[in-house]
């Protein structure tokens, strides 16, 4: 989309404002544009969205107009160049995995993020400044600034028809997949050398279901699975940590999500295995031993 037989080609995006203020960057920006520069082409827009939640994200003592200031100056007067010329290597690492991030996102979620797509190249550009952007962008908290971006996208956006979209798709596999567990499964160990292991999603397949399940109706545990399904499918992170005293249940949510998962009741993670390793570990060992294995998620305690 961004980028076509490796000329930049932003006139693809739908939205104009976005279109345009990419377009702007290519044909008025430095050779090389980075993070600043983008971030820097999204101000100069003004759109009002986009502004306010800025201004929420100013350090105190500081303003707007020393955010404006603190960004590379509007080369507007400056000799255009085409904006086709542009390609990969006239974006910095970190400017160019903010619009690869912003292009993922557009078609992972295609349809769903119509209106907002400014708020969301603004977070992906926050999300991926280096220290020396953010030394740069002294006024501005990036990371409070690209969590409010991100809070707004998922405030303003209907992600329904993309929900029914995953649960007809989920629907369909469960409904031809066969009642009984394919004799052949096995469940996916650690050898004993490295530790003790139990493959939960395995588990929960082949043991007879209680008539009362954990956490049926517990708001609070319905929140903590939601938050974990979530992080599971991110574009930034996929790592989880949850940090409780012994005996608070964390292994017992954990079992509860493998379980979900078995039974289909979790679309995104309805594929997901779930072993867990008990005690030390030798990651090293572990992440040898899994190379390779798709639809993955290890729990360690």
């Amino acid at each position: 989309m961004l980028f076509t037989d490796g000329a930049f080609t932003p006139e693809r995006i739908r939205n104009p404002q976005v279109r345009s203020a990419l377009c702007a960057i290519a044909e008025c920006g430095p050779p090389i544009i980075g993070s600043c520069d983008l971030l820097g082409g999204v101000v100069r827009y003004q759109d009002a969205p986009t502004m306010a939640t800025l201004t929420k994200a100013i350090q105190p003592g500081f303003s707007l107009e020393h955010l404006r200031s603190a960004l590379p100056n509007d080369s507007s007067g400056a000799v255009r160049v085409p904006v086709r010329s542009r390609s990969r290597s006239s974006f910095t690492t970190q400017a160019l995995a903010s619009l690869d991030q912003f292009e993922a996102a557009l078609q992972l979620f295609e349809g769903v993020l119509d209106g907002m797509e400014m708020l969301v190249l603004a977070h992906c550009v926050l999300v991926q400044m280096d220290e020396h952007d953010r030394q740069t962008l002294a006024p501005l908290d990036t990371e409070r600034a690209a969590a409010l971006f991100l809070e707004q996208v998922f405030q303003g956006i209907d992600f329904q028809p993309f929900v029914d979209k995953l649960l007809g798709l989920a629907c369909r596999s469960v409904a031809a997949a066969p009642e009984k567990i394919d004799p052949k499964e096995e469940a996916w160990l650690l050898p004993a050398d490295i530790a003790p292991s139990e493959d939960l999603t395995f588990r929960a397949r082949t043991a007879a279901q209680p008539a009362q399940l954990p956490y049926d109706g517990d708001r609070a545990y319905e929140r903590v699975f939601d938050a974990v399904t979530r992080t599971f499918h991110s574009l930034q992170t996929r790592h989880v940590l949850l940090i409780g005293e012994r005996g608070v249940g964390k292994t017992t949510a954990l079992a509860e999500l493998a379980r979900r998962a078995a039974t289909g009741a979790v679309p995104l993670l309805a594929e997901c295995r779930k072993p867990r390793y008990s005690g030390w570990c030798n990651r090293s060992q572990q992440t040898r031993h899994n190379a390779g294995r798709k639809s993955l998620a290890s729990c360690s305690q």
